[in-house]
């Protein structure tokens, strides 16, 4: 029929392009698609009433898995029409809502929400959320045990914020990948006391966080005691030949780490560690350094 093969071709596009675009109206029409972006340049979608009937297409679909309203402009009441969703679909699994400043009191009542959800991918990018939304983020991960990948660079966390967040960490088994970048998180040893205990995070984003050289020996020292993380971005630091030679070191012990991103540190002469580490590691498969 024409209704499933549509369905096929919206599947084979959202297993090569990973998102599919499509409107309003399409939401009550399940047979036709599992993905649904619309993101800031859709105008139709940057009023409270025009998010109010996406989440009444929401409860009504059956197939949605993807929601992509990154730059909406949807802000706290239209955040507030989504809360009551959310829980009753049981398929929608991936949630972007970055770059959409909700307000403190939308975040504590999203996070309620998700709380009851099949969501497993969170995006909450560039919402200003500041410690007290971080508060609420941290009280999902304690409790929730399905959201496996979450985004909040950009957030001015700062590391008051990060630390609801890390203390989270310590006791969830779902989280696998975090993305922590642009946070102003000037401090790690939360962050290696976290990585001390939690052996489920296997992708950790700390981009342009500008680390010490101190701070990277304190990450890498709680990096010796993990067995999980697999991927680590330290783009955008402070690096010296110094960290380098802490991170070197951490290599040479063949962690669990397959991937390690340094670009645009100060590593210079540093790279000289890298040599011998390498010679040894036998776990390493992607070095970026430039």
């Amino acid at each position: 029929s024409t209704g499933s093969t549509m369905a096929s071709e919206v599947t084979h596009y959202e297993e090569t392009h990973h998102y599919y675009s499509v409107v309003l109206p399409f939401l009550y029409a399940p047979q036709y698609t599992s993905v649904a972006q619309l993101t800031g340049r859709n105008k139709l979608y940057n009023s409270c009433d025009d998010v109010e009937k996406l989440a009444n297409g929401l409860i009504l679909n059956d197939t949605i898995t993807h929601l992509n309203l990154w730059g909406s402009n949807i802000g706290g009441k239209g955040t507030l029409s989504l809360v009551s969703a959310i829980p009753k679909s049981s398929t929608l699994t991936f949630l972007e809502l970055g770059w959409n400043l909700i307000p403190t009191d939308a975040v504590a009542a999203l996070c309620e929400s998700l709380q009851h959800s099949s969501v497993t991918y969170l995006g909450l990018a560039w919402n200003d959320l500041g410690v007290e939304g971080a508060k609420h983020v941290g009280n999902l991960l304690t409790n929730n045990s399905k959201i496996s990948e979450l985004n909040l660079s950009g957030n001015d966390l700062k590391i008051d914020g990060a630390l609801h967040i890390l203390k989270a960490l310590e006791s969830n088994k779902s989280l696998t990948s975090l993305n922590l970048q642009n946070n102003g998180i000037n401090s790690t040893q939360n962050i290696s006391n976290m990585l001390k205990c939690n052996n489920t995070l296997s992708t950790l984003n700390l981009r342009a966080n500008f680390f010490s050289d101190k701070g990277v020996e304190e990450l890498m020292e709680g990096l010796k005691h993990n067995k999980s993380l697999q991927s680590l971005d330290l783009q955008n630091q402070n690096i010296t030949p110094v960290g380098a030679k802490s991170i070197a070191h951490y290599l040479s012990l063949n962690p669990s780490l397959k991937s390690i991103n340094l670009n645009w540190n100060n590593i210079g002469e540093g790279f000289q560690f890298f040599i011998g580490a390498l010679s040894s590691n036998l776990t390493l498969t992607t070095l970026h350094i430039k």
